[in-house]
């Protein structure tokens, strides 16, 4: 499957790929959070001890940082049985996952 459109239609989408730091034991991961009208620059830091801190200098809403923040750690606790990061992290979350809001309504569908 392939992404037609540079921003998703709902959700959001996290693309990060990792460079490893000099000492190889830290990772930096570098990338874009896309929403349905905005795309933000992101920068996660994975720490030795798995702490990840994220950075965003154009306004990244928090709810949508800690969802980040919690998808690198979790990318990385699996990479740890390797030994190795996973090289790219490329996921998308629905509205009300990505964001803490409910997600919009799904129109037609009656229970």
């Amino acid at each position: 499957m392939h992404i037609l459109e540079s921003h998703p239609e709902s959700g959001v989408r996290v693309i990060l790929n990792c460079h490893p730091d000099a000492d190889g034991r830290t990772y930096t991961y570098e990338g874009k959070v896309e929403t349905p009208r905005t795309a933000y620059a992101v920068t996660a830091f994975v720490e030795r001890d798995g702490g990840v801190r994220v950075d965003s200098r154009e306004g990244l809403p928090p709810q949508i940082a800690i969802k980040v923040r919690a998808l690198v750690m979790a990318a990385c606790m699996r990479g740890r049985v390797s030994d190795t990061p996973p090289p790219r992290i490329h996921r998308w979350m629905a509205t009300g996952m990505a964001t803490g809001m409910s997600a919009p309504p799904a129109s037609g569908l009656r229970g």
